[in-house]
């Protein structure tokens, strides 16, 4: 009997904590939705992007962005912020056109906005735009380089790839627009052969590139000025999947540049290495490559490949 009336409190007891937790969870959603829905005004810079018609190009940026005024709940004013949106405009059929250009009219209509915000103004509320034919043409990549390479070395050969890059805009813009420079690249961290990625500098928002091409490869041969100290009979490792192969050179030499202070290394000190293409057949033409001690510059390499018979 007890323990019956000891379940009924307990069941009493819960169910007035639960009517709680419920009230107090209701009375937070409502404050909640009282303080997102208080309306706000305020202005926001939305990205401008003009799309002109086919066969066209702007000549002339009248603006990169809008000074857009929104009122409205406050949740959903908050949303534009998150969203990063940016305002498109087709010119193809927008606009009164006058003396060498268009008028377009910024519309409530072309700024992206939810279901109970209002734009309430846009500045600027004109655009006077310059239209000329579209032509495309190639360009040079051209490397930006920085700085100088270590002291007693020097840049004997360096190329971009790719060399050029096809573009297209304005007539009257693409006449005096012929390079396109690289990021910097920095000489003073370029040693031996090598080849690294980099960027190609932002293009005017009046030029396109039509190969969508962003980045390009620099490649490099940095070698001392002189050598001052020869390796002779460098044996070569051979890198090879195959279990049969011949190469009646065997041992190479080296002209390197020491680094001050160190008067002189030991063959066994140096890797020369033979990298055999997997599936190569018949006599093969394989080009060698040497692994130095740090602050250790290679001249040369003799020979520079040779002939492997698999």
């Amino acid at each position: 009997m007890n323990g019956t009336r000891s379940r009924k409190v307990q069941s009493e007891r819960f169910r007035r904590h639960l009517l709680k937790l419920l009230a107090v969870l209701f009375s937070f959603s409502l404050w909640f939705y009282v303080l997102n829905s208080e309306s706000l005004e305020v202005q926001v810079k939305l990205p401008l992007v003009l799309i002109p018609g086919e066969g066209r190009a702007l000549s002339q940026i009248p603006a990169s962005e809008l000074h857009v005024k929104i009122k409205g709940p406050r949740v959903f004013v908050r949303n534009i912020f998150e969203k990063g949106e940016k305002v498109f405009l087709d010119l193809k059929r927008r606009g009164v056109k006058t003396k060498g250009g268009l008028r377009v009219k910024i519309l409530p209509s072309d700024i992206p906005h939810p279901l109970g915000v209002e734009v309430t103004d846009i500045q600027p509320s004109f655009l006077d735009i310059k239209l000329e034919k579209r032509r495309t043409k190639k360009i040079e990549i051209k490397p930006f380089l920085v700085g100088t390479v270590p002291n007693q070395l020097e840049l004997i050969k360096y190329e971009v790839v790719p060399s050029s890059i096809k573009i297209s805009g304005p007539r009257s813009f693409l006449k005096t627009f012929e390079t396109l420079e690289t990021a910097p690249i920095e000489l003073d961290k370029l040693e031996g052969d090598g080849r690294v990625k980099v960027l190609l500098k932002e293009l005017d928002p009046r030029i396109k590139s039509e190969e969508n091409i962003k980045e390009a490869e620099f490649l490099y041969r940095v070698r001392p000025k002189k050598a001052n100290f020869t390796l002779k009979a460098v044996k070569i490792r051979f890198l090879t999947s195959s279990t049969s192969f011949v190469s009646k050179v065997k041992t190479v030499s080296l002209d390197v540049l020491l680094p001050e202070g160190t008067k002189q290394i030991s063959p066994l000190d140096v890797k020369v290495v033979a990298e055999i293409p997997e599936g190569a057949k018949g006599d093969t033409r394989v080009k060698l490559n040497a692994e130095l001690p740090e602050g250790v510059h290679l001249l040369q390499i003799y020979p520079e490949s040779i002939n492997v018979s698999l």
